[in-house]
């Protein structure tokens, strides 16, 4: 049992969030909207909650970029960040029907042709615009959807932010029992979304993203792999009026000839690949909070640390 403190915690983030939630269904679009981009930049230009780090990802991700240019693009991720986020709360309030009229979703075109020949597949994307919208857009137009979900530190907020996804017709799958669900999915006929950029550390994969090496989970390309089952890449884009546009990636068809090693390795660097493609054109989208280089390559520790080679 959690102590004391922790539930107290606990606590006040899940009201602080159930209270967020409400005011979003209750204010009209444009307020929340633009509340979530004045939150983002509090958080951003007042509280600094990750900045650092954020800043560091950037240098590292468009060495090309000077100083001013970093941190215009900082500014607008916070600001599109806290919007993006009062956004998955008013999901929560949406219909099959409001969720494809906001989302153009022509580029479900090569999904639906799978669905259609009855072969379940992998759906990838990244932590890039709003990736939960893309799962509930895929579920509205009719593929059926389940999504890998980590388990949050807040039970609360977990229950809570797995009730939405469930309102917008995905099914969760958690993150720690996934193995099993996650094939029975697939060999339904059914559609598993996955995100594979973050840190996997030490039992990852290194592959190259936005030119350097990181250590990237095997799992969804090992699935793929193992299953024979195609990888889908999809991303969701905003368009800038509360409208979305699905930008399409590739279809990959694991190569039945290759070993695991070989094949988990294209396979994911393909896919980091085809995100990589997406933040070079909207870089403000990617969520940059996370530690993506936090892990090193065997062959290069020991040497300037992974800030001061970013410098």
């Amino acid at each position: 049992m959690a102590r004391a403190p922790k539930r107290w915690r606990w606590a006040l983030e899940y009201l602080l969030l159930t209270a967020v939630l409400a005011l979003v269904r209750c204010l009209p679009e444009r307020w929340w909207r633009g509340l979530g981009r004045g939150l983002g930049a509090f958080v951003n230009r007042r509280l600094g909650f990750r900045r650092p780090v954020v800043t560091d990802n950037m240098r590292r991700g468009f060495p090309e970029l000077g100083v001013g240019e970093i941190d215009a693009l900082c500014d607008s991720f916070y600001e599109n960040l806290g919007e993006t986020m009062l956004e998955f709360f008013a999901m929560s309030g949406w219909d099959k029907d409001e969720i494809l009229a906001r989302v153009d979703h022509e580029a479900l075109a090569p999904i639906h042709e799978l669905h259609r020949q009855g072969r379940g597949a992998i759906l990838v994307t990244g932590h890039y615009g709003n990736w939960e919208l893309l799962g509930a857009a895929a579920s509205a137009a009719g593929i059926p959807m389940s999504v890998v979900a980590r388990t949050q530190s807040n039970p609360w907020v977990d229950g809570l932010q797995n009730r939405i996804r469930e309102r917008s017709g995905m099914r969760v799958i958690k993150a720690d029992a996934s193995v099993r669900e996650v094939i029975r999915a697939v060999r339904r006929g059914e559609f598993v979304a996955m995100l594979p950029d973050v840190n996997a550390g030490d039992d990852g994969v290194f592959v190259d993203f936005l030119g350097r090496p990181a250590s990237t989970p095997r799992g969804v390309a090992y699935f793929a792999w193992k299953l024979r089952c195609p990888l889908v890449t999809a991303f969701l884009e905003c368009d800038g009026d509360g409208t979305h546009t699905i930008r399409p990636g590739t279809v990959l068809e694991p190569d039945p000839d290759q070993d695991e090693e070989t094949a988990v390795r294209d396979l994911t660097q393909a896919l980091i690949d085809s995100l990589g493609t997406q933040i070079r054109a909207r870089p403000e989208l990617y969520f940059w909070v996370h530690r993506r280089w936090k892990t090193r390559p065997p062959e290069k520790r020991g040497g300037p640390s992974p800030v001061e080679e970013g410098r």
